[in-house]
Protein backbone atom coordinates (compact mmCIF):
# COMPACT_ATOMS: atom_id res chain seq x y z
CA UNK A 1 0.00 0.00 0.00
CA UNK A 2 1.72 2.99 -0.72
CA UNK A 3 0.62 6.92 0.12
CA UNK A 4 0.50 10.18 -1.74
CA UNK A 5 -0.87 13.40 -1.74
CA UNK A 6 0.27 17.06 0.53
CA UNK A 7 -0.57 15.31 3.71
CA UNK A 8 1.70 12.16 3.11
CA UNK A 9 4.19 13.65 0.44
CA UNK A 10 7.85 13.42 1.73
CA UNK A 11 9.57 17.15 2.19
CA UNK A 12 11.40 18.66 -0.88
CA UNK A 13 14.93 18.79 0.41
CA UNK A 14 17.45 21.32 -0.70
CA UNK A 15 20.57 18.56 -2.38
CA UNK A 16 23.05 21.64 -1.50
CA UNK A 17 22.01 21.39 2.42
CA UNK A 18 23.74 18.22 4.81
CA UNK A 19 20.92 16.48 6.34
CA UNK A 20 22.38 16.91 9.86
CA UNK A 21 22.07 20.62 9.49
CA UNK A 22 18.38 20.48 8.73
CA UNK A 23 16.95 20.42 12.63
CA UNK A 24 14.72 17.88 13.45
CA UNK A 25 11.56 17.89 15.90
CA UNK A 26 12.76 15.90 19.21
CA UNK A 27 11.41 13.00 20.07
CA UNK A 28 8.24 12.83 21.85
CA UNK A 29 10.16 11.79 25.39
CA UNK A 30 12.53 14.83 24.92
CA UNK A 31 9.50 17.30 24.98
CA UNK A 32 7.00 15.32 28.05
CA UNK A 33 10.43 14.54 30.08
CA UNK A 34 11.41 18.19 31.56
CA UNK A 35 7.68 18.96 32.25
CA UNK A 36 7.19 15.42 33.65
CA UNK A 37 10.39 15.83 36.36
CA UNK A 38 8.80 19.46 37.22
CA UNK A 39 5.89 18.03 37.86
CA UNK A 40 7.10 15.39 40.22
CA UNK A 41 9.16 17.75 41.81
CA UNK A 42 6.40 19.61 42.62
CA UNK A 43 4.36 17.22 44.25
CA UNK A 44 7.03 16.09 46.28
CA UNK A 45 7.32 19.71 47.52
CA UNK A 46 3.47 20.00 48.56
CA UNK A 47 3.81 18.37 51.59
CA UNK A 48 7.04 20.41 52.77
CA UNK A 49 4.67 23.65 51.81
CA UNK A 50 1.95 23.00 53.54
CA UNK A 51 3.90 22.26 56.84
CA UNK A 52 4.98 25.35 57.42
CA UNK A 53 5.46 29.29 56.56
CA UNK A 54 9.59 28.62 55.55
CA UNK A 55 8.75 25.36 53.98
CA UNK A 56 6.15 26.99 52.17
CA UNK A 57 8.54 29.93 50.68
CA UNK A 58 11.11 27.30 50.01
CA UNK A 59 9.10 25.11 48.18
CA UNK A 60 7.68 28.43 45.78
CA UNK A 61 11.41 29.40 45.35
CA UNK A 62 12.04 25.72 44.00
CA UNK A 63 8.90 25.79 42.29
CA UNK A 64 9.75 29.44 40.17
CA UNK A 65 13.49 28.34 39.62
CA UNK A 66 12.47 25.51 38.20
CA UNK A 67 9.71 27.44 36.10
CA UNK A 68 12.35 29.83 35.36
CA UNK A 69 14.88 27.09 34.18
CA UNK A 70 12.70 25.39 31.63
CA UNK A 71 11.42 28.35 30.14
CA UNK A 72 14.46 30.89 29.69
CA UNK A 73 17.53 28.45 30.09
CA UNK A 74 20.26 27.67 31.99
CA UNK A 75 22.30 29.99 30.55
CA UNK A 76 19.57 32.97 30.85
CA UNK A 77 18.98 32.23 34.14
CA UNK A 78 22.16 31.51 35.27
CA UNK A 79 22.55 35.26 34.21
CA UNK A 80 19.67 36.04 36.06
CA UNK A 81 21.10 34.88 39.50
CA UNK A 82 24.61 36.61 38.94
CA UNK A 83 22.50 39.74 38.36
CA UNK A 84 20.20 39.18 41.52
CA UNK A 85 23.16 38.62 43.52
CA UNK A 86 24.75 41.82 42.29
CA UNK A 87 21.53 43.15 43.84
CA UNK A 88 21.64 41.61 47.08
CA UNK A 89 25.36 42.20 47.87
CA UNK A 90 24.74 45.22 50.00
CA UNK A 91 21.98 43.76 51.87
CA UNK A 92 24.78 41.68 54.40
CA UNK A 93 22.46 41.57 56.53
CA UNK A 94 20.61 39.18 55.25
CA UNK A 95 21.74 35.69 55.80
CA UNK A 96 20.73 32.15 56.10
CA UNK A 97 19.36 31.09 59.68
CA UNK A 98 21.68 28.77 62.25
CA UNK A 99 24.94 27.77 61.83
CA UNK A 100 24.92 29.30 57.79
CA UNK A 101 24.75 32.20 59.03
CA UNK A 102 27.87 33.35 57.58
CA UNK A 103 26.46 33.40 54.12
CA UNK A 104 24.47 35.95 52.34
CA UNK A 105 21.92 35.60 50.34
CA UNK A 106 24.02 37.37 47.76
CA UNK A 107 26.45 34.38 48.40
CA UNK A 108 24.02 31.59 47.79
CA UNK A 109 22.85 33.54 44.33
CA UNK A 110 26.27 33.56 42.91
CA UNK A 111 26.99 30.31 43.79
CA UNK A 112 24.03 28.95 42.14
CA UNK A 113 24.53 31.07 39.53
CA UNK A 114 27.52 30.75 38.50
CA UNK A 115 26.74 26.78 39.10
CA UNK A 116 24.44 27.18 36.27
CA UNK A 117 26.92 29.15 34.06
CA UNK A 118 29.72 26.52 34.54
CA UNK A 119 29.43 24.54 31.40
CA UNK A 120 29.14 27.54 29.24
CA UNK A 121 32.26 29.64 31.56
CA UNK A 122 34.87 26.06 30.45
CA UNK A 123 33.86 27.12 27.01
CA UNK A 124 34.89 30.70 26.92
CA UNK A 125 39.29 31.79 27.19
CA UNK A 126 40.15 33.56 30.41
CA UNK A 127 41.88 36.51 29.49
CA UNK A 128 43.77 38.41 32.74
CA UNK A 129 46.60 40.59 33.31
CA UNK A 130 50.28 39.09 34.11
CA UNK A 131 50.08 41.32 37.34
CA UNK A 132 46.89 39.76 38.79
CA UNK A 133 48.04 35.82 37.91
CA UNK A 134 51.66 36.39 39.43
CA UNK A 135 50.01 37.95 42.69
CA UNK A 136 47.11 36.01 43.14
CA UNK A 137 49.47 32.65 42.51
CA UNK A 138 51.75 34.13 45.17
CA UNK A 139 48.87 35.33 47.64
CA UNK A 140 47.27 31.68 47.71
CA UNK A 141 50.54 30.03 48.47
CA UNK A 142 51.87 32.48 51.20
CA UNK A 143 48.43 32.60 52.97
CA UNK A 144 48.35 28.81 53.11
CA UNK A 145 51.55 28.69 54.02
CA UNK A 146 51.49 31.72 56.80
CA UNK A 147 47.80 29.98 58.03
CA UNK A 148 49.42 26.37 58.21
CA UNK A 149 52.26 27.72 60.17
CA UNK A 150 49.87 29.63 62.73
CA UNK A 151 48.81 28.56 66.01
CA UNK A 152 45.09 28.32 64.70
CA UNK A 153 45.56 26.92 61.51
CA UNK A 154 41.99 26.35 60.76
CA UNK A 155 40.72 29.67 61.70
CA UNK A 156 43.12 31.62 59.58
CA UNK A 157 42.87 29.00 56.26
CA UNK A 158 38.77 30.08 57.00
CA UNK A 159 39.44 33.89 57.01
CA UNK A 160 41.91 33.35 54.07
CA UNK A 161 39.35 31.90 51.89
CA UNK A 162 37.06 34.68 51.97
CA UNK A 163 39.51 37.00 51.52
CA UNK A 164 40.43 35.07 48.52
CA UNK A 165 36.79 34.96 47.41
CA UNK A 166 36.74 38.51 47.69
CA UNK A 167 39.88 39.43 45.49
CA UNK A 168 40.60 36.54 43.54
CA UNK A 169 37.98 33.74 42.92
CA UNK A 170 34.60 36.74 42.49
CA UNK A 171 36.30 38.91 40.05
CA UNK A 172 38.36 35.52 38.40
CA UNK A 173 34.51 34.14 37.85
CA UNK A 174 32.95 37.45 36.29
CA UNK A 175 35.98 37.68 33.88
CA UNK A 176 35.42 33.85 32.49
CA UNK A 177 31.87 34.99 32.32
CA UNK A 178 33.02 37.69 30.16
CA UNK A 179 29.70 40.39 30.79
CA UNK A 180 29.71 42.80 28.12
CA UNK A 181 26.92 45.51 26.87
CA UNK A 182 23.80 46.21 28.68
CA UNK A 183 25.06 42.48 31.28
CA UNK A 184 27.58 45.21 32.70
CA UNK A 185 24.57 47.93 32.69
CA UNK A 186 22.63 45.69 34.77
CA UNK A 187 24.96 44.34 36.82
CA UNK A 188 25.84 48.13 37.78
CA UNK A 189 22.19 49.68 38.05
CA UNK A 190 21.42 46.01 40.22
CA UNK A 191 23.93 46.84 43.00
CA UNK A 192 22.80 50.51 43.24
CA UNK A 193 19.10 49.54 43.41
CA UNK A 194 20.44 47.51 46.38
CA UNK A 195 21.97 50.07 48.03
CA UNK A 196 18.80 52.14 47.38
CA UNK A 197 16.34 49.92 48.61
CA UNK A 198 18.81 49.35 51.88
CA UNK A 199 18.54 52.66 52.65
CA UNK A 200 14.46 52.88 52.73
CA UNK A 201 14.67 50.01 55.40
CA UNK A 202 16.55 51.87 56.86
CA UNK A 203 14.60 54.64 57.24
CA UNK A 204 11.68 53.03 57.77
CA UNK A 205 13.46 50.55 60.47
CA UNK A 206 15.01 53.90 62.22
CA UNK A 207 18.59 54.53 63.58
CA UNK A 208 19.99 52.16 66.23
CA UNK A 209 18.92 53.22 69.48
CA UNK A 210 22.97 53.26 71.51
CA UNK A 211 24.42 55.69 68.89
CA UNK A 212 21.70 57.17 66.26
CA UNK A 213 23.50 55.62 63.64
CA UNK A 214 21.60 53.81 60.40
CA UNK A 215 22.49 50.07 58.78
CA UNK A 216 19.90 49.72 56.80
CA UNK A 217 19.87 46.26 55.31
CA UNK A 218 23.97 46.02 56.24
CA UNK A 219 24.92 44.11 59.19
CA UNK A 220 26.70 47.27 60.93
CA UNK A 221 26.56 51.03 59.84
CA UNK A 222 30.55 50.68 58.18
CA UNK A 223 29.24 48.27 55.78
CA UNK A 224 26.28 50.48 55.25
CA UNK A 225 28.51 53.82 54.40
CA UNK A 226 30.96 51.52 52.17
CA UNK A 227 28.32 49.86 50.51
CA UNK A 228 26.79 53.59 49.55
CA UNK A 229 30.33 54.95 48.39
CA UNK A 230 30.67 51.75 46.35
CA UNK A 231 27.31 52.20 44.74
CA UNK A 232 28.40 56.58 44.10
CA UNK A 233 31.58 54.89 42.05
CA UNK A 234 28.89 52.98 39.64
CA UNK A 235 27.24 56.11 38.77
CA UNK A 236 29.88 57.94 36.51
CA UNK A 237 29.40 54.96 34.09
CA UNK A 238 25.42 54.34 34.57
CA UNK A 239 25.24 58.31 33.19
CA UNK A 240 27.68 57.60 30.70
CA UNK A 241 25.91 54.29 28.84
CA UNK A 242 22.11 55.24 30.04
CA UNK A 243 19.91 57.55 27.87
CA UNK A 244 19.73 61.13 28.03
CA UNK A 245 16.12 61.42 29.27
CA UNK A 246 17.10 58.68 32.16
CA UNK A 247 20.05 60.38 33.19
CA UNK A 248 17.65 62.02 36.26
CA UNK A 249 17.53 58.23 37.33
CA UNK A 250 21.18 58.20 37.77
CA UNK A 251 21.41 61.56 39.61
CA UNK A 252 18.28 61.12 42.01
CA UNK A 253 20.24 57.57 42.58
CA UNK A 254 23.49 59.25 43.28
CA UNK A 255 21.49 61.57 45.88
CA UNK A 256 20.31 58.72 47.64
CA UNK A 257 23.80 56.53 47.85
CA UNK A 258 25.14 60.37 49.80
CA UNK A 259 22.41 60.22 51.85
CA UNK A 260 23.50 56.08 52.74
CA UNK A 261 26.98 57.25 53.75
CA UNK A 262 25.47 60.80 55.61
CA UNK A 263 22.85 58.76 57.37
CA UNK A 264 25.59 55.46 58.89
CA UNK A 265 27.84 58.06 60.70
CA UNK A 266 30.82 56.32 58.73
CA UNK A 267 33.44 58.29 58.50
CA UNK A 268 36.13 56.90 55.81
CA UNK A 269 33.65 56.69 53.21
CA UNK A 270 32.65 60.18 53.52
CA UNK A 271 36.95 61.45 53.20
CA UNK A 272 37.01 58.50 49.95
CA UNK A 273 33.91 60.03 48.09
CA UNK A 274 34.88 63.58 48.82
CA UNK A 275 38.69 62.40 47.71
CA UNK A 276 37.18 61.53 44.51
CA UNK A 277 35.29 64.31 44.21
CA UNK A 278 38.32 66.42 44.00
CA UNK A 279 39.87 64.02 41.48
CA UNK A 280 37.06 63.14 39.22
CA UNK A 281 36.87 66.43 37.38
CA UNK A 282 41.04 66.16 36.89
CA UNK A 283 40.65 62.78 35.76
CA UNK A 284 38.25 63.39 33.19
CA UNK A 285 38.91 66.59 32.40
CA UNK A 286 35.16 68.34 33.43
CA UNK A 287 34.80 71.37 33.98
CA UNK A 288 31.16 70.89 34.41
CA UNK A 289 31.27 68.43 37.41
CA UNK A 290 34.22 71.01 38.89
CA UNK A 291 31.50 73.37 38.64
CA UNK A 292 29.10 71.62 40.47
CA UNK A 293 31.60 70.19 43.26
CA UNK A 294 32.57 73.95 43.90
CA UNK A 295 28.46 74.84 44.16
CA UNK A 296 28.06 71.69 46.43
CA UNK A 297 31.24 72.89 48.44
CA UNK A 298 29.82 76.46 48.92
CA UNK A 299 26.43 75.08 49.85
CA UNK A 300 28.63 73.21 52.87
CA UNK A 301 30.32 75.92 54.95
CA UNK A 302 27.34 77.95 54.06
CA UNK A 303 25.29 75.44 56.44
CA UNK A 304 28.40 74.18 58.21
CA UNK A 305 26.60 73.86 61.60
CA UNK A 306 23.18 73.15 60.24
CA UNK A 307 24.94 70.25 58.94
CA UNK A 308 27.14 69.19 62.30
CA UNK A 309 24.29 69.09 64.04
CA UNK A 310 21.90 66.75 62.01
CA UNK A 311 21.01 63.78 63.71
CA UNK A 312 21.79 64.68 67.10
CA UNK A 313 25.60 64.89 65.97
CA UNK A 314 25.99 61.16 64.80
CA UNK A 315 26.13 62.00 60.37
CA UNK A 316 29.70 60.98 59.07
CA UNK A 317 30.47 64.70 58.55
CA UNK A 318 29.85 65.28 62.45
CA UNK A 319 31.74 62.16 63.52
CA UNK A 320 34.44 63.13 61.16
CA UNK A 321 35.16 66.29 63.11
CA UNK A 322 35.41 64.62 66.17
CA UNK A 323 31.45 64.71 67.45
CA UNK A 324 28.86 61.56 68.51
CA UNK A 325 31.69 59.28 70.00
CA UNK A 326 34.13 58.93 67.62
CA UNK A 327 36.83 58.95 69.66
CA UNK A 328 36.28 55.64 71.07
CA UNK A 329 36.45 54.67 68.07
CA UNK A 330 39.67 56.18 67.13
CA UNK A 331 41.06 54.59 69.89
CA UNK A 332 39.90 51.13 68.77
CA UNK A 333 41.43 51.39 65.22
CA UNK A 334 44.63 52.78 67.12
CA UNK A 335 45.24 49.70 69.22
CA UNK A 336 44.06 47.11 66.27
CA UNK A 337 46.76 48.90 64.53
CA UNK A 338 49.64 48.78 66.85
CA UNK A 339 48.91 44.76 67.56
CA UNK A 340 48.86 44.16 63.69
CA UNK A 341 52.27 45.94 63.56
CA UNK A 342 53.16 44.15 66.29
CA UNK A 343 52.30 40.38 64.83
CA UNK A 344 54.23 41.94 61.43
CA UNK A 345 57.17 42.79 63.64
CA UNK A 346 57.58 39.22 65.16
CA UNK A 347 56.74 37.41 61.46
CA UNK A 348 57.82 39.96 58.90
CA UNK A 349 57.94 37.67 55.84
CA UNK A 350 55.34 36.02 55.88
CA UNK A 351 53.26 37.04 58.51
CA UNK A 352 51.40 35.71 61.54
CA UNK A 353 48.23 33.69 59.90
CA UNK A 354 44.89 35.22 60.02
CA UNK A 355 43.14 35.82 62.79
CA UNK A 356 40.72 38.22 64.71
CA UNK A 357 42.76 40.50 66.09
CA UNK A 358 44.28 40.94 62.75
CA UNK A 359 40.74 41.79 61.42
CA UNK A 360 40.66 44.96 64.02
CA UNK A 361 43.73 47.23 62.41
CA UNK A 362 41.21 48.52 60.16
CA UNK A 363 43.39 49.10 57.36
CA UNK A 364 43.84 46.55 54.50
CA UNK A 365 47.15 46.83 54.01
CA UNK A 366 47.70 46.63 58.01
CA UNK A 367 46.08 43.31 57.85
CA UNK A 368 47.79 41.35 54.85
CA UNK A 369 51.44 42.88 56.22
CA UNK A 370 50.30 41.15 59.45
CA UNK A 371 49.03 38.13 58.76
CA UNK A 372 50.97 37.27 55.33
CA UNK A 373 53.96 39.53 55.90
CA UNK A 374 56.21 41.70 53.43
CA UNK A 375 55.59 38.59 50.67
CA UNK A 376 51.46 38.39 51.19
CA UNK A 377 51.52 42.37 50.75
CA UNK A 378 53.53 42.54 47.95
CA UNK A 379 51.38 40.04 46.03
CA UNK A 380 48.15 41.61 47.14
CA UNK A 381 49.41 45.20 45.36
CA UNK A 382 49.87 43.37 42.21
CA UNK A 383 46.27 41.78 42.31
CA UNK A 384 44.47 45.11 43.37
CA UNK A 385 46.82 47.26 41.06
CA UNK A 386 45.47 45.07 38.26
CA UNK A 387 42.01 46.39 39.35
CA UNK A 388 43.07 50.15 38.85
CA UNK A 389 45.01 50.08 36.18
CA UNK A 390 42.45 49.92 33.19
CA UNK A 391 41.42 53.88 34.69
CA UNK A 392 44.41 54.79 33.26
CA UNK A 393 45.02 52.74 29.88
CA UNK A 394 41.32 52.36 28.74
CA UNK A 395 38.32 54.73 27.02
CA UNK A 396 35.50 55.81 28.56
CA UNK A 397 32.39 54.50 29.02
CA UNK A 398 34.37 51.50 30.48
CA UNK A 399 37.09 52.89 32.33
CA UNK A 400 34.39 55.03 34.41
CA UNK A 401 33.93 51.06 35.58
CA UNK A 402 37.28 50.93 37.30
CA UNK A 403 35.97 53.66 40.45
CA UNK A 404 35.12 51.52 42.76
CA UNK A 405 38.46 49.70 42.49
CA UNK A 406 40.35 52.88 43.13
CA UNK A 407 37.68 53.64 46.01
CA UNK A 408 38.82 50.78 47.69
CA UNK A 409 42.41 51.39 47.13
CA UNK A 410 41.87 54.91 48.52
CA UNK A 411 40.23 53.98 51.43
CA UNK A 412 42.33 51.12 52.34
CA UNK A 413 44.18 52.52 55.64
CA UNK A 414 41.06 53.47 57.24
CA UNK A 415 38.80 50.02 56.46
CA UNK A 416 38.55 46.64 57.45
CA UNK A 417 36.82 45.48 54.46
CA UNK A 418 39.99 43.49 52.69
CA UNK A 419 37.49 40.09 52.96
CA UNK A 420 33.69 41.60 52.49
CA UNK A 421 32.04 39.87 49.13
CA UNK A 422 30.05 43.30 49.10
CA UNK A 423 33.12 44.90 47.64
CA UNK A 424 34.38 42.05 45.97
CA UNK A 425 31.84 41.74 43.71
CA UNK A 426 32.55 45.50 42.92
CA UNK A 427 36.57 44.73 42.45
CA UNK A 428 35.32 41.69 39.86
CA UNK A 429 33.42 45.02 37.85
CA UNK A 430 36.49 46.97 37.53
CA UNK A 431 38.33 43.71 37.01
CA UNK A 432 35.88 42.79 33.65
CA UNK A 433 37.71 46.27 32.20
CA UNK A 434 40.91 44.65 32.58
CA UNK A 435 40.12 41.44 31.09
CA UNK A 436 38.40 43.15 28.19
CA UNK A 437 41.64 45.25 27.30
CA UNK A 438 43.92 41.83 28.00
CA UNK A 439 41.65 39.97 25.06
CA UNK A 440 41.96 43.33 22.91
CA UNK A 441 38.27 44.39 22.80
CA UNK A 442 37.77 46.97 20.38
CA UNK A 443 35.97 48.88 22.86
CA UNK A 444 38.37 49.30 25.25
CA UNK A 445 41.38 49.26 23.22
CA UNK A 446 42.09 52.32 20.32
CA UNK A 447 42.67 52.19 16.87
CA UNK A 448 46.06 52.77 17.39
CA UNK A 449 46.94 49.96 19.77
CA UNK A 450 45.13 47.52 18.13
CA UNK A 451 47.71 48.95 14.92
CA UNK A 452 50.82 48.72 17.01
CA UNK A 453 49.91 44.79 17.98
CA UNK A 454 48.72 43.83 14.76
CA UNK A 455 52.51 45.14 13.01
Amino acid sequence: MSFDGAPFAAPARDPNVDPRDVPHPHPLGMRVWPVALTAVLMLGLLPLGLKSIPGAIFAMGVTLFLTALFAFGIEKVGSGLVIAGMFFAPMTALTMPGGASFITASDLLMVVGFGLLFPVLVTQPLHVPWTFALGAAAFFVVGCVSSLASVFAFGSLNILLRVLAATVILPLLFVWWAPRGRRLVSLAGAYVLGVVLSLAYGLLNGPLPENNRYTGLSEQPTAFGYSGLLAVCFLPFLYQVVRPSRRWLVLGSGVLCLAVIWFSGSRGPLVVVAFLALMYPALERSLKVAGALAFGGIFVVANLDRILNDKGGSNALSRLLGGSGSRYSNNERKEGLANALEVFRHHPLIGGGWDFDVILAHNIYAQVVAAMGVLGLTAFLFIIWSFVAPLFTTPRPYRLLCYPALAYVVAGPITPNVGSRYVGVTLAMSFVVASMREAGDPAVVSDEARERSTA
